[in-house]
């Protein structure tokens, strides 16, 4: 360990010296080392400069806490407190004053000045509250007045339409007219042709003219539909014309319709009768006309005039 140490020492000592001023002065490496080194015959080397330390001053924070605002307890107020029983005023208490204090324990009697007076001295009794006004009773709201609703207007009932019924056995309408279709009537006698129109005359009416096609064809096929025979039509055959009992009257065309095609002979009318007949198929022709005598029975239909 001394021979690594003195080697170093005297390597110090040969570079660090020099001469200032005649005056043979350590290093600064020197004086670190050896402060207390120094040569006989000069001066001291001076103290090494120190350098101001620097110094760091923390900013001290600005930030201030809120102050939370103190809440101070509302004072209690009491309400009065409507009643609907009558208030009692409060009692009268006499108050003493001892100097600018009042007097607390029982009071003295009163003088006789007092007495004298009659009255006995109040000094700071509270005054009576007020009794607290009757609050008003609510006016109920007027009811709404409804207008009276008004009487529903009925439209005049039509006048009757008369019937058109010229008699009670009449039991089919077809436009606006009334007839008596007596095979409805399953108890209704079969006439002859004179007497069918008798039978209808007795009523006031007459045997059914069909020299209208729309009244022809409304009963040709009712006839069909209740499946009856036959029935009397009021007409007679003379020299090709066909004559109805309203004074109405036509021309036949032979074997054309109404007319039927066929017959016991041939196609109608065929001679056998001046009478005109209703048949419902009876010669495998459906319901056509037919000229038939007189003599035989069929029921008829009787027409309103």
């Amino acid at each position: 360990m001394k021979l690594f140490v003195l080697p170093i020492l005297t390597l110090a000592l040969t570079l660090t010296t020099v001469t200032v001023s005649g005056n043979p002065q350590f290093s600064v490496f020197n004086r670190q080392i050896f402060p207390s080194f120094s040569f006989g015959g000069g001066r001291r080397p001076s103290a090494p400069v120190r350098r101001p330390q620097p110094t760091f001053t923390r900013p001290q924070s600005t930030f201030t806490r809120p102050q939370r605002p103190v809440q101070r307890p509302t004072p209690f107020v009491p309400r009065p407190v409507a009643s609907s029983t009558v208030n009692t005023p409060a009692p009268i208490v006499t108050v003493r004053q001892c100097g600018s204090t009042p007097c607390t324990g029982t009071p003295p009697p009163p003088t006789s000045q007092e007495q004298r007076g009659g009255r006995t001295a109040a000094v700071g009794a509270p005054a009576p509250a007020p009794a607290p006004a009757p609050a008003p009773a609510p006016t109920p709201a007027p009811a709404p007045v409804r207008a009276p609703a008004p009487a529903p207007v009925r439209a005049p009932a039509p006048a009757p339409v008369s019937s058109g019924k010229c008699h009670p056995s009449a039991n089919v309408e077809h436009n606006g007219k009334w007839y008596e279709v007596q095979w409805k009537n399953r108890r209704a006698a079969k006439l002859t042709w004179t007497g069918a129109k008798s039978s209808c005359e007795r009523k006031g009416m007459k045997m059914v003219s069909m020299n209208d096609p729309s009244t022809r064809e409304f009963f040709l096929q009712m006839l069909e539909r209740d499946r009856y025979e036959y029935f009397w039509a009021g007409a007679k055959i003379s020299r090709g014309t066909l004559f109805w009992e309203n004074g109405r009257s036509e021309r036949i065309s032979k074997g054309r319709y109404p007319w039927s095609d066929r017959g016991n002979r041939g196609p109608q009318p065929e001679g056998n009768g001046d009478c005109l007949a209703i048949l419902n198929n009876v010669y495998n022709d459906r319901v056509k006309y037919h000229d038939v005598a007189c003599s035989h029975t069929k029921p008829t239909i009787c027409e309103c005039p």
